[in-house]
């Protein structure tokens, strides 16, 4: 009986997850390396070989990713078997992201309609079976979420020490989450001057989580002066002005704009809408949620603004040489923008809504059919920028 009404109440969320599972795994033992994907082979099977200094002595991140790694390879030596894992995290992903987006709404249909969306964003889906780091950190950061939002609007004190472990999985394996760190910081600070929260667990789970942290400080200014300082190492480009907006058209199409301009011309059309309709759900969350408009609009850009605020000391100190924000370094903030959508779709007339879903499936669908079409040929990735 129990299992009869679990598959009564959640049979669409296991279709949903059927789905993303399907649009996943397709043809993916074929698919070549994406970007920087045999580095986590190389340096995983280097890291538990003896050889750990020497991969943080490349990297501009700490190496727990590639320790991760390396032991997994131990374990069963194959790049389908990590891909597998990889996917079922993202799904973990999903799974995550209806709970919080039911938990914060208080609406079952939308978390279900955030959830297929999710699985069919062409961004999660390839990130999802990429063996680089982000769709873990994106699963964390998903985690922590829910954690403050029970923490801040359900008072539940205690279960913000869940952080502890989270905040030091993620700092060892990018030093990004600092950013995603310091906008739960700015989090906590508005919740507390706006409804007088108490925020002495916080505190406490933040002094730990840096004393773990700081224990990697060493290493840390030997990677930022070899990264950062030095000279012919490594090299992006000077962020410009145009590149501020980049990573909202890699969520909504991820497909490379020079592709886009060139083949696909509609997908441009594509990331208007979904922009718009990420405005209009940000919108609706401020009218209709306010608190909870706060909470995901911190969480969410805050972590795309600090690094855009920090960028010219990096700039300055590199010598134009390098940049801190980069789209890839955003994935994980995937899932809130989705829920953005989501709630700009959930709108009264029918019509317009189930036409505007047609489109996104559609527009989707398309991108993701060049990404089929080309993921088993070497190279792939610089038609896409993964």
């Amino acid at each position: 009986m129990e299992f009869k009404r679990f598959l009564k109440d959640n049979w669409i969320l296991i279709i949903i997850l059927v789905l993303a599972l399907t649009l996943r795994v397709y043809n993916l033992e074929n698919k070549e390396y994406g970007t920087d994907e045999n580095f986590s082979i190389e340096y995983g099977k280097d890291a538990v070989n003896g050889n750990l200094m020497g991969v943080i002595a490349k990297d501009v991140h700490p190496p727990l990713y590639y320790i991760i790694t390396g032991y997994l390879l131990r374990l069963y030596d194959s790049i389908y078997f990590l891909r597998i894992l990889s996917l079922l995290i993202g799904l973990l992903g999903i799974l995550l992201t209806y709970k919080i987006t039911k938990d914060i709404t208080k609406d079952k249909n939308l978390g279900l309609l955030t959830a297929f969306l999710l699985s069919i964003n062409p961004m999660h889906i390839i990130y999802s079976v990429q063996l680089r780091a982000y769709i873990l950190l994106s699963l964390i950061y998903l985690a922590c979420i829910w954690i403050l939002y029970q923490y801040i609007f359900n008072k539940k004190s205690k279960i913000i020490y869940l952080l502890i472990p989270l905040y030091l999985l993620s700092f060892y394996m990018h030093f990004y989450t600092i950013f995603m760190i310091g906008t739960h910081v700015i989090l906590v600070g508005y919740f507390k001057l706006r409804d007088k929260i108490k925020i002495k667990d916080y505190v406490k789970t933040l002094i730990i989580s840096s004393i773990g942290m700081l224990l990697y400080l060493p290493i840390f200014i030997r990677q930022f002066k070899f990264t950062i300082i030095d000279e012919g190492n490594f090299a992006l480009t000077r962020l410009r002005l145009t590149e501020i907006p980049y990573p909202f058209y890699k969520f909504a199409v991820m497909i490379n704009y020079s592709t886009v301009k060139e083949q696909l011309l509609i997908l441009l059309v594509l990331a208007i809408i979904l922009t718009s309709l990420m405005l209009y759900g940000m919108y609706r969350l401020y009218k209709y949620n306010n608190r909870e408009f706060y909470f995901i609009i911190i969480t969410f850009f805050g972590i795309i603004l600090l690094p855009l605020i920090l960028n010219p000391l990096i700039e300055y100190l590199s010598k134009g040489r390098t940049t801190l924000y980069y789209f890839r370094y955003f994935t994980y903030i995937i899932p809130i923008y989705v829920f953005l959508i989501a709630n700009g779709l959930n709108i009264k007339n029918k019509i317009i809504k189930y036409t505007l879903i047609g489109i996104i499936i559609i527009g989707w669908m398309i991108a993701l059919n060049y990404y089929y079409n080309i993921m088993t040929t070497y190279g792939w990735s610089r038609l896409i920028a993964v």
